[in-house]
């Protein structure tokens, strides 16, 4: 069994004919860790949007977990979280209200009593749930 998580092989993507990536390559075994580091428009962002199949490569292989993102997307999304740096909750919807709604688009709905225990592991105090 192959311990490898996350593999890009010669991953190309273009926009509008604009280079973004081009011929990337790396993976990561579980267990470690893996940066992407770079300035702005280097790729770090296309990159992860291309793992996440929000972005399509224009040739190359991205796998995440075995799975080719290409061509399981769903698979793949079922797997992954991520987390941006600017988080956009909406300020109309509780804490409990934006988690409910992001499960639900994400494809992965879960009960209350889930969301209600997620909140607790994370100590968000049960005043703020609902606020």
């Amino acid at each position: 069994m192959c311990d490898v998580v996350i593999k890009a092989c010669n991953l190309n993507v273009e926009v509008q004919s604009k280079k973004i990536l081009k011929d990337v390559s790396f993976s990561a075994r579980k267990g470690e860790v893996m940066a992407l580091l770079g300035g702005n428009g280097a790729g770090k962002s296309t990159t992860l949007k291309t793992f996440l199949g929000l972005m399509k490569a224009t040739s190359g292989q991205a796998i995440l977990m075995g799975q080719d993102v290409h061509s399981s997307p769903e698979i793949v999304r079922q797997k992954v979280a991520y987390l941006p740096e600017s988080v956009m909750l909406y300020g109309h919807l509780s804490a409990f209200e934006n988690l409910r709604y992001f499960l639900s688009l994400s494809g992965n709905p879960k009960s209350d009593d889930v969301i209600a225990s997620s909140l607790e592991r994370v100590a968000l105090q049960e005043a703020a749930w609902h606020a």
